[in-house]
């Protein structure tokens, strides 16, 4: 065999390679419609886009967020998109608050078939403006939330036969940023333990999808990141907040089709994600 052929071979086993992992993940993929989702951190930024984006496509989704304003506005918001709304007010990093939370969307609607976790906070700063609360609240919400959420939901997704888990991580979770030391290492947590779930529930059909996605500030745009440092304001303010719709659909997208990651944003966005809009 020439080298050609030799490379020609080769590539017709990658394309097939590539075509029957495409027809996987179709033959993996869940139809929206009707299904309950609950979104943690839902009423604003990227959570609240989400829960726009998997309400349009027909589920009923469930918003749970602190703030019981904030998710009256974000409901206000979805109900006139016609969109199924429920809300929930929790705060996951507390273990009983968040065990709670599933328990009332499993009493309310008798399942749940897709968790994604997504409430976030960041701080911005130097290593020696940060103290050992700032890490153990980002710990909190990044890692030991989504712990308590996923926790309290695999047992009743295990019995109903399956279900969706999306965690929404960071490029903090995969490289180190400075400047935002407790974001990443609470990050770096949440890859890990969300990656090594992947392989443990899938044979129990619940696929679990890690979103990396860039480093932006949890908040919407009346809400910028906190800041320990005067200089590293300028940093905070820049990152972008309304970027998130195609990390919203591509999220979207991931989970329903049982992806195990989901990297945002393509290299086409990498030269304007830290334009401030």
């Amino acid at each position: 065999m020439t080298r050609k052929q030799s490379a020609f071979a080769v590539g017709g086993l990658i394309l097939g390679a590539s075509l029957v992992a495409r027809q996987l993940r179709r033959l993996r993929a869940i139809d929206l419609a009707g299904r309950i989702v609950l979104i943690t951190g839902g009423s604003r930024g990227l959570g609240l886009l989400m829960a726009r984006e998997v309400g349009r496509l027909g589920a009923h989704v469930v918003i749970a967020a602190r703030d019981e304003a904030e998710l009256l506005r974000a409901q206000r918001d979805l109900l006139a998109h016609d969109i199924e709304v429920s809300t929930l007010v929790a705060d996951v990093a507390t273990e009983a608050q968040a065990q709670r939370m599933i328990s009332n969307v499993l009493e309310r609607h008798g399942r749940l078939d897709m968790l994604i976790n997504n409430a976030g906070v960041i701080m911005v700063g130097p290593v020696d403006h940060m103290n050992v609360a700032d890490f153990e609240e980002a710990m909190a919400t990044h890692f030991w939330g989504p712990l308590h959420t996923m926790l309290a939901a695999i047992p009743h997704m295990r019995e109903n036969g399956g279900g969706r888990i999306v965690n929404i991580s960071s490029i903090g979770g995969k490289i180190g940023v400075p400047h935002l030391a407790p974001y990443c290492a609470s990050k770096f947590a949440l890859t890990g333990v969300s990656t090594a779930l992947r392989t443990e529930l899938a044979r129990y059909d619940i696929l679990v999808t890690t979103v990396s996605r860039d480093v932006t500030a949890p908040s919407s745009r009346g809400s910028p990141s906190r800041t320990r440092c005067p200089c590293c304001r300028s940093m905070a303010t820049a990152l972008p907040h309304r970027l998130w719709m195609p990390c919203a659909t591509a999220t979207r997208n991931s989970s329903s089709r049982g992806r195990r990651a989901s990297r945002w944003p393509p290299k086409r966005w990498r030269r304007i994600r830290w334009r401030r809009p």
